[in-house]
């Protein structure tokens, strides 16, 4: 009896064991992808098995445009398509196997198809592969690809509308809607870069954007950076996606700060930026300080001239004119993007000219002595620092001495701790007793009563001692 309860028990459990779920029990082999020109017809085939423990379920054809929700092309085990699928569409079933056929297919069939499995319970499925039907269109001896979109290339940034050199940017490189299964790669690039660049192969059923990071430099100003799809023919317009760098903040300099040049002299200045490319262009600029009046310089002609670099103008002969004159140094980049720039002054020495005489040619005088550029020198320095030193010695020792001084004052002052202190042996002793007896040093008995003021004395305890009594 006991061994057959344990068999049924045994069996009863390897039967929950068999009909319990698990994702070994449904499966799906097929469909593939498939390229095919438009008219002609395309098949897809796929082979399902699902088990959960007593429940039937019903194999389906599901067509999809990413990023669209799929939809339904036949819903039942029956074969029966639905009706907006009826004319060109038709389902039919040998075993286990499931085909679906499409006649004269157009390129607005191109899309997934993929089967579902659904078991007889509200919203649980089980998908198979996603096959790719892509739709190719002669033209001559020339088959491409048809895409509804280009590719699209962007620029993660957000928030942030003007970069320095050593920020991150994000570039985003994403393939059209339709272009699952027919994009087998994409690539970045950046002409002239070694280190950037990349390519992402994808298989025929995936779709996904291909996403690299950089850290900008300064020759990064304003570039375009390239995203591009092979194969190159699959595309009705062939251009690459190009992603545009937002202009960097690249600091440009000009020297010197401040030119002091006598009348009659040569000035010049220079201007450089560490975010030079082969299509920068230095621009100068004057801003005169009386009259304000701004105006480009040419630096072909007359007084100013440019290097053929662009990168240094020289004037001369400097005129009295010229004093206080803003020299504007912009720098130019290709996309006609960001301008940074910078200015210097220029001052005239040994004028002794009013503001009516300015504009006028001036000669130095006879006293002339070239000016130093103002600023603090190397003795200005040691000097100060001597002076430092001094001042803290003076301190220090005030200080000492203070301290010193109530010191010496404390110590000669009495206190508590340094005032005399009882003798124990000259301690009078007073009992409650008739008379007042003292307690005398035993070497000197004639000494008792010496000094002392007589008298009774009241006292309340048994014993009460006063120190320093008059002997």
């Amino acid at each position: 009896m006991k061994r057959s309860s344990i068999h049924v028990f045994l069996l009863v459990i390897a039967g929950m064991a068999f009909f319990l779920p698990s994702q070994t029990r449904a499966y799906c082999h097929g469909p593939t992808d498939q390229l095919v020109v438009e008219g002609d017809n395309a098949t897809f085939s796929c082979d399902c098995f699902f088990h959960y423990m007593l429940l039937q379920s019903a194999t389906q054809w599901v067509y999809q445009i990413f990023p669209e929700q799929p939809v339904v092309i036949s819903s039942d085990d029956d074969d029966v398509v639905n009706e907006q699928f009826a004319d060109k569409f038709s389902v039919e079933s040998s075993g286990s196997t499931k085909y679906l056929h499409i006649i004269n297919v157009s390129t607005v069939d191109s899309g997934q198809y993929f089967c579902r499995i659904s078991p007889q319970y509200p919203d649980a499925y089980y998908n198979s592969y996603k096959a790719r039907l892509s739709v190719s269109r002669e033209a001559g001896n020339h088959t491409s690809l048809r895409l509804r979109s280009p590719l699209r290339c962007d620029d993660i940034s957000p928030g942030k509308d003007k970069h320095r050199a050593g920020d991150q940017v994000i570039l985003t490189c994403t393939p059209p809607v339709d272009s699952e299964g027919m994009v087998r790669a994409i690539s970045w690039s950046l002409p002239g870069d070694s280190v950037f660049g990349g390519t992402l192969y994808l298989s025929p059923h995936q779709h996904h954007s291909y996403t690299v990071t950089r850290i900008l430099q300064n020759e990064d100003n304003c570039k375009r950076f390239r995203c591009e799809a092979s194969p190159l023919d699959m595309f009705e317009n062939s251009d690459d996606a190009r992603c545009a760098v937002v202009p960097l903040k690249i600091p440009v300099s000009i020297s010197p700060e401040f030119s002091y040049t006598p009348v009659g002299g040569q000035a010049e200045f220079s201007c450089s930026t560490k975010g030079e490319t082969t299509s920068s262009r230095f621009v100068w600029r004057k801003l005169h300080r009386d009259t304000k009046e701004r105006s480009e310089i040419n630096g072909t002609e007359g007084r100013f001239q440019v290097d053929a670099s662009g990168k240094t103008l020289t004037i001369s002969p400097v005129l009295a004119e010229d004093d206080g004159t803003k020299i504007v140094c912009q720098v130019w980049y290709e996309m006609d993007c960001r301008k940074p720039s910078s200015w210097s002054t220029l001052k005239v020495l040994g004028l002794e000219t009013t503001p009516s005489q300015r504009g006028t040619e001036a000669t130095p005088s006879d006293d002339w002595q070239p000016l130093q550029s103002p600023g603090v020198g190397m003795q200005d320095v040691v000097g100060a620092a001597i002076g430092c030193f001094l001042a803290g010695v003076v301190i220090t020792s005030l200080v000492a001495l203070a301290v010193w001084r109530k010191y010496q004052k404390k110590r000669a002052s009495p206190t508590p701790r340094n005032a005399a202190t009882p003798d124990p042996k000259k301690v009078v002793r007073y009992t409650y007793t008739r008379g007042v007896e003292m307690d005398s040093p035993a070497n000197d008995d004639s000494m008792v009563y010496e000094n002392m003021d007589t008298g009774p004395v009241q006292v309340e305890d048994d014993v009460y001692e006063i120190p320093n009594a008059k002997r």
